[in-house]
């Protein structure tokens, strides 16, 4: 096997230290921070790296995501936005790359101008604690207007209530209220 030298150094730090990964679990979707201890001499064994939900849209319509889940999700807010602009001039006016908060947690979103053959899955969803009954029943009202209802509000056994929806948009989200595994 030739690995270069960089990549020889990392995978030796790495082998003579312990990785510590912590996953943050808010609003479904992880937050990975990869950090190392410090080997022996002091050398650093690798660098933090941060994963970050990405939701592409295929129809033109981020910035109309974006702007339901602001208004919809408390403690939601857009952070940048970067257009297309020159870059692809038939979608100079929709989202490259969209870095937003929603429920606390950072979500990158984007347009994209190839067709592709796949599009969002339930199977990646949004995970949602609501603290009160209301909020589970208004969240799920608002976000599946226009969508599906793929597990009813119900008592499933794990908490009070618990239902998952997909929203207009072909995003899924769990909402749940109640729980003490959580």
């Amino acid at each position: 096997m030739n690995i270069k030298t960089p990549k020889r150094r990392l995978l030796n730090a790495i082998g003579s230290t312990s990785v510590l990964l912590t996953i943050a679990m808010t609003v479904g979707c992880a937050n990975l921070t990869m950090s190392t201890d410090i080997s022996d001499d002091g050398a650093e064994a690798a660098m933090s790296h941060i994963v970050t939900p990405f939701v592409m849209f295929q129809g033109k319509n981020a910035q109309e995501a974006i702007d339901f889940y602001v208004d919809v999700i408390p403690d939601s807010k857009v952070e940048e936005i970067q257009l297309w602009g020159d870059a692809n001039p038939a979608f100079a006016d929709e989202i490259m790359f969209a870095t937003v908060t929603i429920g606390g947690q950072k979500v990158r979103f984007s347009d994209s101008p190839i067709e592709h053959a796949f599009d969002i899955t339930p199977s990646i969803s949004f995970f949602v604690e609501c603290a009160t009954e209301e909020e589970i029943e208004e969240l799920a009202t608002k976000l599946q207007e226009g969508g599906a209802v793929l597990m009813p509000m119900d008592s499933y056994g794990f908490s009070e209530k618990f239902t998952w929806v997909v929203d207009r948009f072909g995003v899924s989200w769990q909402l749940i209220y109640g729980s003490d595994l959580i």
